[in-house]
C-alpha cells in the first residue's frame, strides 16, 4: 500500500493554497482539457463493489463523436490523475483511478462517460452451481489461498506473484497471507452459484480483513498496529470535524461457529470469546459469526477471529469524519491520521485509521472517516500514563 511520493509532493499537499494538476486520459490520449467538471472519487475499506467514476466532456465540435462511428472504443481504459507540477522536474502524479469505460451518453454538447474499476468483473462472474458447487473441502486452506485463486482463475485477474502484478497490489497481498500464515488460520468453502463478489465479501468479513482497489490495483489488508505511513491532521487543515460514539457498536461476547459439514449441515464448534470488563460496563453484547460459504476448520482458527472482534469491539468506537484539505491526498484506506482538536480533548499522538474517504477533484477537498475500530495505539516509553524516563517522576523500572 502507500503512494510512492517525494517530499516535496507531501509539502505541496501541505499547502492551504496548494494547485493541483488533475490529468484525464482515455485509452493514453489526454482529454483533460475537455472536462466540465471534476468528478468526486469515494472508497470504504469493505466495501467490495465496483467503484464507479462520471465525467463530462465538452463536446461542443463533436470531436467525441467517436464512439458512435466505432462503438468497440467504449472498452478503453480510464485514468484520472492528480499531483503537482516541480518547477525543475516536472508533473509528479499520482494516479486516483483507473476503470473501464461502460457507458456513454451524449446531451447537447457534452459527452458523459462512466467508468467501472476493476471489480466490475467480479460482479459478472458467478461460481459454481447448485447442482455443482465451486468446493474447497478436500483439504484446509489459507483463505489468502482461496481469495488468490478467486481472483486470478475466476476473476481473469493476473497471476504474476511479485509487484510486477498489474492487477493485484502482491506486497499488500503477501502481507495479508503471511498473518494467516503466521497463526495458522485455515478454512474450507462451498460456493454453489455465489457471486465472485460476494464470495470476496464474506472472506473479507469471515477474515475481519480489507480488500479494496487503490492506485488501480486490488488491495488486501487485514489492519491492527498503527501503520508508518501517517498525516498529522490539526487546526491549519481540518475544516469540520464530527465525533460519533455508538453505543451498539459494543461486542463483548463473540460467538464463532466452525467445522461445517456440508453434507449434513452441521457445525462442530462452537468458539467464544468473553470481555468480563466490557460486559461488567455495558452488559452483555452478543454476536454470532457463521457462514456456510466460508468456514473455519478447527477451534483456534475459530478463536483467532472471535477474540479480534472483542479485542477490537469491547468498547464504544469512536467515529471521526474530517473535512479537510489536500493534506491526506497521500493516505489509502487503512493508513493512518494523528488528529488533533482541543475542544474534543483529542491529542495528536493519538493514531486513528482511515477506514473511508471521499475525494473532491474539482475543489481539492477531502472527507475522511476515521476510526479507533481497527487500530492498536503504539507503546510509547515517555509518557505520563505509561511511564516517564528522566528516573524522577513515575520513571520506568
Amino acid at each position: 500500500m502507500a503512494y510512492s511520493v517525494t517530499n516535496w509532493f507531501l509539502e505541496q499537499c501541505a499547502l492551504k493554497s496548494s494547485t493541483p494538476k488533475r490529468v484525464f486520459t482515455l485509452a493514453g490520449s489526454d482529454y483533460s482539457a475537455r472536462v466540465l467538471r471534476w468528478p468526486t472519487i469515494s472508497r470504504e475499506w469493505n466495501s467490495i463493489r465496483p467503484v464507479s467514476l462520471n465525467l463530462a466532456l465538452a463536446n461542443e465540435d463533436g470531436n467525441l463523436n467517436i464512439f458512435r462511428a466505432s462503438p468497440w472504443l467504449m472498452r478503453g481504459t480510464g485514468l484520472v490523475k492528480i499531483g503537482f507540477t516541480h518547477p525543475s522536474s516536472g508533473d509528479e502524479l499520482i494516479t486516483m483511478y483507473e476503470g473501464t469505460l461502460e457507458r456513454v451518453k451524449y446531451s447537447g454538447g457534452a459527452c458523459e462517460l462512466q467508468f467501472l474499476d476493476k471489480m466490475k468483473e467480479f460482479t459478472e462472474r458467478v461460481l459454481g452451481s447448485s447442482d455443482t458447487p465451486l468446493t474447497y473441502t478436500g483439504s484446509n486452506y489459507l483463505p489468502s489461498d482461496i481469495a488468490w485463486w478467486l481472483c486470478t482463475s475466476y476473476g481473469g485477474k493476473s497471476s504474476v506473484a511479485s509487484t510486477s502484478n498489474p492487477d493485484i497490489d502482491y506486497a499488500s497481498f503477501s502481507a495479508w497471507a503471511a498473518i494467516f500464515s503466521g497463526d495458522a488460520v485455515l478454512v474450507q468453502a462451498n460456493f454453489p452459484g455465489t457471486k465472485l463478489n460476494e464470495a470476496l465479501k464474506k472472506i473479507g468479513r469471515y477474515t475481519d480483513s480489507g480488500i479494496f482497489v487503490e492506485g488501480g490495483k486490488i488491495t488486501f489488508a487485514r489492519f491492527a498496529v498503527t501503520n508508518s505511513l501517517y498525516t498529522n491532521l490539526d487546526s491549519n487543515h481540518i475544516k469540520k470535524l464530527e465525533l460519533a460514539m455508538d453505543d451498539t457498536s459494543v461486542n463483548n461476547k463473540q460467538h464463532v461457529y466452525a467445522d461445517y459439514s456440508v453434507g449434513s449441515r452441521y457445525w462442530q464448534i462452537d468458539a467464544v470469546s468473553v470481555v468480563s470488563a466490557s460486559v461488567n460496563s455495558y452488559g452483555l453484547r452478543e454476536f454470532v459469526e457463521k457462514d456456510e460459504s466460508v468456514w473455519y476448520v478447527n477451534s483456534a482458527s475459530a478463536v483467532n477471529l472471535a477474540q479480534r472482534r472483542t479485542s477490537f469491539e469491547s468498547n464504544p468506537i469512536e467515529d471521526y469524519m474530517v473535512d479537510t484539505t489536500l493534506v491526506a491526498l497521500p493516505r489509502q484506506l487503512g493508513e493512518t491520521v494523528y488528529l488533533a482538536d482541543p475542544h474534543l480533548s483529542v491529542s495528536s499522538g493519538t493514531a486513528w485509521r482511515v477506514m473511508k474517504y471521499d475525494l473532491d477533484l474539482n475543489t481539492g477537498q477531502m472527507k475522511l472517516n476515521v476510526n479507533n475500530a481497527r487500530i492498536q495505539q503504539p507503546f510509547t516509553l515517555d509518557d505520563a500514563t505509561l511511564g516517564l524516563l528522566d528516573r524522577t517522576y513515575n520513571y520506568l523500572l
